[in-house]
């Protein structure tokens, strides 16, 4: 399986000072990703801090500049805000493997380091994995995403 762009790869080992980001925020979290595999490939959806939204396939597909529509900033923001509650319940990470097929995994790009969470889809589809309300706001954030960029 295709890893979903090097730009996936690159955040993931990015300092966030690199980027301006130094905990203005108050959240612990400047960044997440959040890589969801479905048969033939793996979509990943990018949150930073400072509003930067992206969404990568490993088909070759994707959006990105999304941080430049306000209600994608403001679903982006939301979704950091829930990954940094869950954040400290997820082991520490150094690994960049994608999920296995029907698996979605959360990164979550702390101050302090990256850890990772992964979860079936199916059961946070049926809100039965404690880590629903990540899954759902990262797709909120993937909704605000289509909506701001139909027909371009």
């Amino acid at each position: 399986m295709n890893e979903p762009g090097d730009l996936r790869g690159r955040i993931l080992h990015t300092n966030p000072a690199s980027l301006g980001f130094w905990g203005s925020s108050g959240r612990e979290v400047w960044g997440a990703v959040m890589d969801m595999a479905f048969p033939g490939g793996v979509a990943s959806l990018v949150s930073l801090e400072d509003g930067t939204t992206s969404l990568y396939t490993s088909t070759g597909g994707g959006v990105i500049g999304g941080g430049a529509h306000p209600p994608v900033v403001e679903a982006t923001l939301a979704f950091l805000d829930a990954v940094a509650v869950y954040a400290p319940q997820f082991p520490a990470a150094d690994s960049d493997d994608l999920p296995d097929e029907g698996h979605v995994r959360f990164h979550a790009l702390a101050f302090d380091g990256r850890r990772f969470a992964d979860a079936l889809e199916s059961d946070l589809q049926s809100r039965t994995h404690e880590l629903w309300p990540l899954y759902y706001s990262g797709h909120q954030v993937i909704t605000a995403l289509r909506l701001a960029t139909q027909g371009k």
